[in-house]
């Protein structure tokens, strides 16, 4: 019902128009002139037709609204989740950290998966098979990948099938490392032939570092032999195209992780009574003067056993 303005003298009823597609309604007020609704005044609805389609958008300018949407600053971390009678998923870390903080208990994750509204990237796949592969590989290919767990890494590389290929960022920092993990997980890297950086923690394959229980670590030797099918096939795509990464043991990154060129609380203070020598407070069992030489050295050592394997001379 119409309510009476006396500011301006007039009726005013506000209408709240709602509808799928897009419209404008026109100014000018609209009497129909015959039938049984003579005199009365109707609203109307125009379509707008003025807008563009996305996909009418030229390939180049697509894919820069695809890497200003899906490319993000910080690493990617992927994680997985299982509710029971229900099939194991990916999720980011953010999701797991979530439930942890909200302290959500594991029987009320499947409602608050269902409940979160859908991501930039899901929403665009599921537009159309033609954007699904645009929007795909713009997301595989310049994000950061990072795995905390093999198990989790060789699941997102199943998942992702043909996507495998546009990866190039990876960051594996696991303490549950095992061969047979490793190697079926880097057999499936192996589609990654795009592949510019693959980072590894120095902890992983230290083999000075302590061992405990769920702390499975390798060695330089067992790590060259896990992933020596893996860079076999990254050197055969560098040997086949133009690329400026001279040899392919330049994709491997080995990090320092945890052990950072700082002093330990023995060395730091030199009036301390603390009973244990540098060494034996040291995560690697080494002196703090040694940590730079120890990491070089391993890294050195991984590189040159991948090299050997491949037989490539350096």
């Amino acid at each position: 019902m119409s309510a009476y303005d006396r500011t301006e003298s007039r009726f005013r009823h506000t209408v709240h128009v709602k509808s799928q597609d897009a419209f404008t309604l026109r100014p000018e007020q609209l009497t129909i002139a015959h039938g049984a609704l003579t005199g009365r005044r109707v609203l109307m609805l125009e379509p707008v037709t003025t807008f563009f389609r996305f996909m009418d958008l030229p390939p180049e300018l697509r894919q820069m609204v695809y890497d200003l949407l899906l490319t993000e600053e910080d690493d990617v971390g992927i994680s997985t989740y299982k509710i029971e009678s229900e099939p194991r998923k990916l999720c980011r870390d953010s999701f797991r950290t979530r439930y942890r903080t909200e302290k959500i208990k594991w029987v009320q994750l499947k409602e608050v998966a269902a409940s979160d509204p859908p991501s930039s990237l899901s929403s665009l796949l599921l537009l159309s098979k033609q954007v699904q592969q645009e929007a795909g590989t713009s997301f595989y290919a310049n994000n950061t990948f990072r795995f905390e767990s093999l198990t989790d890494m060789k699941f997102f590389l199943e998942s992702i099938k043909d996507f495998r290929r546009f990866l190039r960022y990876i960051r594996l920092c696991v303490d549950g490392y095992t061969s047979t993990k490793a190697r079926d997980t880097f057999q499936l890297l192996k589609d990654a032939t795009s592949l510019r950086s693959f980072v590894v923690h120095h902890d992983t394959l230290c083999e000075s570092r302590p061992r405990g229980r769920g702390y499975h670590r390798t060695s330089p030797e067992g790590f060259a032999k896990d992933c020596t099918e893996l860079f076999n096939a990254l050197h055969q795509a560098l040997t086949a195209r133009e690329d400026n990464i001279k040899r392919v043991t330049d994709i491997l990154q080995i990090v320092e992780g945890h052990q950072q060129h700082r002093k330990c609380r023995h060395c730091e203070d030199s009036t301390s009574s603390h009973p244990l020598t540098c060494s034996q407070t040291h995560r690697c069992h080494i002196n703090c003067d040694e940590v730079a030489s120890h990491h070089d050295n391993l890294v050195a050592d991984v590189k040159r056993l991948i090299m050997e394997a491949l037989g490539i001379k350096e």
